[in-house]
């Protein structure tokens, strides 16, 4: 450890937790992408374009929920941008007179009812930091980021997920914020990345059948379809239902109609028993179990179910 990492170790631990709000005073920065020493003119012109970004009007024709959602966002935006727009406001908000942690109460959508909020029980740390990520306060403010992080993903603003993600991970390298990084990079089409996060998340818990569901969508994503498989297999739970929506979607990438054909119906039969909202995936999925259907019947005993297995088998090394 280096002098100055030392003395920074040492200044954090005699800090006391309930100092954490006047330490975090940046988030509103953070949200409007911007750092605590941008000028006037910067934070006006990040904060237009998150107002055109998330202008309620352009979701007029989206269900009420998400429109809901969307108007609260636009809201939150407004209020961080009249306090630092305002010199004075700005000062106070800076040195802690305003604390934002009043805010983040307000806006439930942020963090009082969504259900990824953290959780201290669920998250595990790596065992090569356990020294450090045990102690209360590193914790606390890796919560903390990874909870921002949540939020940047639910707004579709990836890069910032990662950004408050990977300090998230510096603070305290848990389970939940690998994972959530690594979503973010999936939504940004860098699934190397992602599946190194994926990796990290899944070595220090490998227990959540979620991981390996996703570090499976990030294989598929780039055609490697058995890896794909191996995960969605790992990933399979009698009340966890779309490892077979997945799976199916990769054997029928495959040629391998026939297992498509049987997770997609599974996936299907599982929904419907557990009463299972309509969303957008649903459509596709079902697409793509009537074009397994139909290449099955072109197929029409070209060649058997037992030959496509056995070339599957064969494929797989077996």
């Amino acid at each position: 450890m280096n002098v100055m990492k030392f003395y920074s170790v040492i200044f954090l631990c005699l800090i006391s937790s309930s100092a954490l709000p006047w330490i975090a005073q940046t988030r509103f920065y953070e949200l409007l992408g911007v750092k605590p020493s941008a000028s006037s003119a910067e934070i006006r012109k990040a904060y237009l374009e998150k107002a055109k970004q998330f202008h309620p009007d352009k979701f007029h024709s989206k269900p009420q929920e998400e429109l809901d959602t969307v108007t609260k966002v636009f809201q939150m935006f407004k209020e961080i941008y009249e306090i630092l727009s305002n010199p004075a406001l700005r000062e106070k908000y800076d040195n802690g007179e305003i604390n934002e942690s009043n805010y983040f109460k307000k806006w439930e959508f942020y963090s009082g009812t969504q259900k990824t909020t953290p959780d201290f029980k669920r998250t595990t740390y790596h065992p090569d930091q356990a020294r450090e990520a045990s102690n209360s306060f590193f914790l606390k403010v890796s919560l903390r980021m990874v909870e921002d992080g949540k939020f940047h993903i639910n707004i579709g603003n990836y890069e910032g997920a990662v950004k408050s993600l990977t300090t998230a991970i510096e603070k305290a390298p848990t389970d939940l914020a690998y994972f959530n990084r690594g979503f973010a990079y999936a939504k940004l089409n860098r699934h190397e990345k992602a599946i190194e996060d994926f990796d990290n998340a899944i070595r220090i818990n490998p227990k959540d059948n979620q991981y390996y569901l996703i570090r499976g969508m990030s294989y598929a994503a780039l055609k490697q379809y058995d890896k794909a498989i191996e995960n969605f297999n790992t990933a399979l739970d009698p009340l966890f239902y779309l490892p077979y929506a997945e799976r199916g979607l990769a054997y029928y990438e495959l040629g391998l109609y026939e297992f498509a054909v049987a997770d997609l119906e599974i996936f299907f039969y599982m929904r419907s028993s557990n009463n299972g909202k309509k969303d957008p995936s649903t459509a596709y999925y079902k697409n793509i179990l009537k074009l397994s259907k139909q290449k099955l019947r072109e197929q029409n005993g070209h060649r058997t179910f037992f030959e496509r297995c056995a070339s599957f088998f064969r494929r797989k090394g077996h």
